[in-house]
């Protein structure tokens, strides 16, 4: 068996769980709604505000989906209750990021033009210091794929480690070459 999906979610008394069919979960709480369809395998249930998950058959992708299922559902729990922040850092002369009026970022990294990026409905971005992104969402993977595509636009530099990285991010920096 799994450690990981033997574990059982204590579910805050704010957040509703309820089943649509057999193998649709969906959770609402305060900061949204979030749904998972369950693999066929797993059997979810929700007995005195505790989810506890279980498999029918007893082979190694059945347990590994079993860990998996427990993980996404604890992760829908914890986003509708209280959510999830990413927060990323333009370093550099001249990079900053403005919010346009059309839901769009527009960061500037020291080219021509600036990079647009649309934000997706369910992510919340505020900017401090035109230098500092901050995302917010109750969808922890939405969350994680907006952050890596922004970062993609400009990923740290090795030498001078300009560029766009994750807040808590270490970057190694390389010596130049010596004469």
């Amino acid at each position: 068996m799994s450690r990981v999906g033997k574990k059982t979610i204590l579910v805050p008394e704010n957040v509703f769980v309820e089943f649509e069919g057999i193998k649709k979960i969906i959770v609402k709480g305060e900061k949204g709604k979030l749904t998972h369809t369950i693999h066929n395998d797993i059997s979810v249930t929700l007995n005195d505000e505790k989810i506890s998950c279980s498999v029918s058959k007893n082979t190694k992708n059945v347990i590994a989906q079993l860990g998996t299922t427990r993980s996404i559902i604890n992760n829908l729990v914890l986003g509708v209750s209280k959510g999830f922040k990413r927060e990323l850092r333009i370093i550099g002369v001249g990079y900053k990021a403005i919010i346009q009026p059309n839901n769009h970022l527009s960061i500037n990294l020291g080219s021509s033009h600036s990079m647009e990026y649309a934000i997706p409905e369910g992510v919340f971005v505020s900017i401090k210091n035109n230098t500092e992104i901050l995302l917010q969402s109750c969808n922890k993977e939405l969350i994680g794929k907006v952050a890596s595509e922004i970062r993609s636009y400009k990923k740290p530099d090795p030498y001078k480690g300009k560029g766009i990285r994750y807040k808590d991010e270490k970057v190694l920096t390389k010596s130049a070459k010596k004469k």
